[in-house]
């Protein structure tokens, strides 16, 4: 079940942060989620991101303050696209991430995005601080958080795929996976985008460089 879309949760969410937005989700359903966390065996680390209530509280209001958006919108669909096709790039170019660590820095790459519409963070500042608490839940180990977060803050185009080299690989690994899965996560975002389908071409500020106008495979 999309909880995005789920009219009880979303009114639970608007009531709670008509109290103390951080400070009361943070605390509503954290036993819930604990008891997940210790008695299901095989849940994926990924479900866990999504079924944590600080996440599920900012996809809410991603949702709502997007919801007469006429530009790209940054829903839970968009970030499994940039999973799958960050995804298939890592298989493509052989970089040998694992498909679960690409998964949960897609699914928090824009998380985010609400801090910026309501006090101006630039949303990968503002999700990195997010992810990091989420991650910490889900115990995640700091090399682990270390390569998400950093995915997150550079995904707006720090590190690019092309300024990384085989002779990276004789530096540090994790400074290696770390850039590698920075850039396919930047460069999947761009591409989950169909520039070419959009309705709000002439009002979009993404330069005609970044904009995806035909199909490419």
């Amino acid at each position: 079940m999309n909880h995005i879309d789920n009219k009880n949760y979303t009114e639970k969410i608007n009531n709670i942060k008509s109290v103390n937005n951080n400070k009361a989700i943070n605390n509503t359903g954290k036993i819930d989620y604990l008891e997940k966390i210790n008695h299901i065996e095989h849940i994926s680390r990924c479900q866990l991101i999504y079924d944590h209530p600080l996440y599920q509280n900012e996809l809410a209001k991603i949702a709502g303050y997007e919801s007469d958006r006429i530009f790209c919108k940054h829903t839970f669909e968009h970030f499994m696209d940039v999973a799958r096709i960050a995804y298939i790039m890592n298989l493509e170019q052989d970089y040998k991430l694992s498909k679960e660590i690409i998964y949960e820095a897609a699914l928090l790459h824009d998380i985010g995005r609400a801090r910026q519409y309501e006090d101006g963070t630039p949303h990968d500042k503002a999700g990195a601080e997010i992810a990091d608490k989420i991650l910490s839940d889900c115990g995640f180990s700091d090399d682990e958080k270390n390569m998400i977060v950093a995915a997150i803050i550079s995904h707006r185009g720090s590190t690019h795929e092309g300024e990384i080299h085989e002779s990276d690989k004789d530096a540090e690994h994790t400074e290696y996976t770390r850039n590698i899965l920075s850039a396919i996560i930047y460069k999947a975002d761009k591409l989950s985008r169909q520039c070419f389908r959009c309705n709000a071409q002439k009002e979009c500020n993404w330069s005609m460089e970044k904009r995806n106008l035909e199909i490419n495979i």
